[in-house]
């Protein structure tokens, strides 16, 4: 999804003491902790712990480690997980202050999956300002930064990066001669990076259009590349209702795939406002053929679902599988759905689904991370990434424990060391889809030596982990540093080599 300066410098959970429903043994063996797998959820027995996972693909891990104590910093560093050393990373940092000593990723370095670019926030909103400033610079392997042609990118308020192309926004406001009353919306622009050098950006489209503008609620600026690289993605909630939006051009307006979905119902049918709202950020992907396009969110004020849209339809009909649905007469899902979870069978459902989603590279599966806050989980969620078929979500109905594949099983609990709590915006799946890769709370200290349950660590610490996709391996923990938070991990290709 797109980046917005500040974005990784989330607040920890903190630690409540609560039982653990499954307890892990430590391991010897630096990266290799023993994490009980497809156990029920509080089982006390869980199965033979599954082998630890061995990384065989060349892949790079980029991953923002945020320091609270004793001093609030950011560094961005990279990771070879194949190489499975005791402390294999690298600062983006060291390497942009000696082009620059004014420079760091205190403000944002984000790579592209090609392996190709590093963009680094190089200025904030200033006195008088709204967004900040991008700068573009080549990566290679090494990892190596070189400078580029490209001038400084100005007034940007949310970015990422598609196939050979830098995307970002800027804010507007007043953005058609119609709009007496200034609302804001934003534009959309694009720099080709796939020639030598660059002519500069182009303007692509403007969102709301001038249709929906009085509609929709002001948009922040986020988006989504599509994992085909070339299709933007834009939400448009309103109070009562989600909808989803594409555009691939060379030009044109958005179009509308799904919409609008309610947040409520009315006795009409109609769409009424509910107990929460819909966002511009909530969870939605688009499959690598550009024909698939999947959300997750709560639907009627009643189901956590997730729905399909096949755009080659063109008449934005769904299929909807329920994660977890109330009894039809109970609504209030935010304050209801914990008690939902206490009926016999559905103590493994999850609450809520962060993003983001990820296709598997075929566009058969969709990839996600989902849990719960209930308890004994109040303070520290409970999460596994988990997949699903995107056949599963076309039977509709209920989904039951086993239509999922659990690429983690974490047991739940706050305080042991290993129920892992994997952070929001986190997930990655590797360039051939076979690893996943998330940040989470540790189990293995600086040391890789196995926290004791209840440390406060275990609660404030996120640190990266990998496992495979296929669900056949235990994860493990790559990264240890006591009061660092990894906070989200970005998957790449092996750059080009350095020249």
């Amino acid at each position: 999804m797109a980046r917005r300066v500040g974005w990784w410098l989330s607040v920890a959970l903190p630690c409540v003491l609560a039982a653990c429903g499954s307890g892990g043994a430590g391991s010897d063996v630096p990266f290799t902790p023993d994490v009980p797998q497809d156990g029920v959820v509080g089982d006390t027995a869980p199965d033979t712990p599954k082998a630890p996972t061995k990384v065989d693909e060349a892949f790079r891990v980029v991953f923002p480690y945020a320091q609270y104590a004793p001093s609030s910093t950011v560094q961005v560093e990279w990771l070879d997980p194949a190489q499975r050393e005791a402390d294999p990373k690298t600062s983006f940092d060291t390497l942009l202050a000696a082009l620059d000593p004014a420079l760091s990723c205190q403000q944002g370095c984000i790579p592209d999956r090609s392996g190709k670019w590093l963009a680094v926030v190089v200025s904030l909103p200033t006195s008088g300002t709204s967004d900040s400033t991008v700068r573009l610079f080549r990566l290679f392997d090494g990892p190596v930064l070189g400078s580029s042609s490209i001038p400084d990118v100005v007034g940007v308020r949310t970015f990422a990066f598609g196939t050979d192309a830098f995307v970002f926004t800027r804010m507007q406001y007043g953005c058609y001669e119609s709009d007496t009353q200034k609302r804001g919306c934003a534009k959309f622009f694009r720099i080709d990076l796939s020639v030598p050098n660059p002519a500069g950006e182009e303007s692509l489209f403007t969102f709301p259009t001038e249709e929906l503008l009085n509609t929709l609620i002001p948009p922040s600026g986020a988006f989504r590349i599509g994992q085909d690289g070339r299709t933007v993605i834009v939400l448009g909630p309103t109070i009562t209702s989600q909808s989803a939006w594409w555009w691939r051009g060379p030009t044109g307006l958005p179009i509308q795939a799904v919409g609008p979905i309610c947040a409520g119902t009315a006795p009409d049918g109609g769409c009424l406002s509910a107990g929460f709202g819909f966002l511009d950020t909530d969870p939605v992907a688009l499959s690598p053929d550009g024909n698939h396009l999947v959300m997750a969110l709560v639907e009627r004020d009643q189901s956590l679902i997730l729905t399909h849209v096949d755009l080659r339809d063109g008449t934005g009909s769904r299929k909807t599988a329920s994660l977890l649905t109330m009894p039809e007469a109970t609504t209030s899902f935010a304050t209801n759905a914990c008690y939902n979870r206490l009926i016999p069978g559905n103590e493994w459902r999850p609450t809520f689904v962060y993003p983001p989603l990820r296709f598997s590279p075929d566009g058969t599966e969709v990839v996600f991370v989902a849990g719960t806050s209930c308890q004994p989980n109040n303070a520290r969620p409970w999460t596994n990434v988990l997949a699903i078929p995107l056949a599963r979500i076309d039977a509709e109905g209920v989904i039951a424990r086993g239509d999922l594949r659990w690429i983690t099983d974490f047991p739940t609990g706050d305080t042991l060391a290993a129920c892992v709590s994997i952070s929001r915006n986190s997930m990655d799946l590797s360039p051939t889809g076979d690893y996943v890769v998330f940040a989470g709370s540790p189990m293995l200290d600086s040391s890789f030596q196995v926290i004791p349950d209840g440390q406060s660590q275990l609660g404030r610490d996120d640190e990266v982990w990998v496992t495979r996709r296929d669900g056949t391996t235990a994860p493990v923990q790559l990264t240890g540093r006591q009061s660092w938070k990894a906070t989200s991990t970005t998957a790449i290709a092996v750059p080009p080599a350095a020249p």
